[in-house]
């Protein structure tokens, strides 16, 4: 039986800085998310799930080349896959997710494969090593092409109290192809509910 569902929203801040000879830059709004996520089935220590997520674009600049890509709407359905388990001792999960990204502009459409794993050498300290990859689906026009992109994102998150916890970390593209090579600081609070 599905289970109701999750709400969630999440905003973005985004700095986009692109050196000689472009030379362009933006600060502000990025993408907000707004989706759903419901459980298909669960047992004691997996958990099987689909979300349903809308990105609502904060920069409308298509001319500004730092908001290429960046200033339309998308829709991303996702299938996922959670397992936790105890390694030397310690609370630990994996994560796997598999999706697709419907872009409503010029950017190609995306598959997407992300996988966590997630470690608690202490009640109050999360380690997060993630990887982000995405593999455009042949349906890119306008100025864009198809392409590929790997990332990895490395992270701590610290629990404030029961109900507020910080992350801070850093994530690099680590391959590919017609794709950015983005380096960058990750930072975040979460809430529990």
């Amino acid at each position: 039986m599905v289970q109701p569902l999750h709400i969630f929203l999440k905003p973005q801040l985004l700095g986009v800085d692109i050196d000689d000879p472009v030379d362009a830059n933006t600060l502000g709004p990025g993408y907000t998310d707004l989706g759903a996520r419901a459980r298909l089935w669960s047992d004691e220590t997996s958990v099987f799930s689909a979300q349903v997520l809308g990105r609502i674009p904060g920069r409308f600049d298509g001319d500004n080349p730092a908001e290429i890509g960046k200033t339309a709407a998308e829709l991303n359905l996702r299938l996922l896959y959670g397992h936790d388990f105890m390694l030397e001792g310690m609370n630990a999960f994996v994560n796997a997710e598999l999706g697709y990204r419907f872009r409503f502009d010029d950017p190609p459409n995306e598959v997407r494969a992300d996988f966590t794993f997630g470690i608690r050498p202490d009640p109050k300290l999360l380690l997060l090593a993630q990887s982000f990859n995405t593999v455009s689906d042949g349906s890119a026009d306008g100025v864009f092409v198809d392409g590929t992109e790997h990332k990895i994102q490395l992270s701590v998150v610290w629990s404030l109290d029961d109900v507020w916890s910080l992350q801070l970390g850093s994530t690099a593209t680590v391959i590919g192809e017609n794709s950015l090579r983005e380096r960058g600081v990750v930072a975040a609070m979460w809430r529990k509910f």
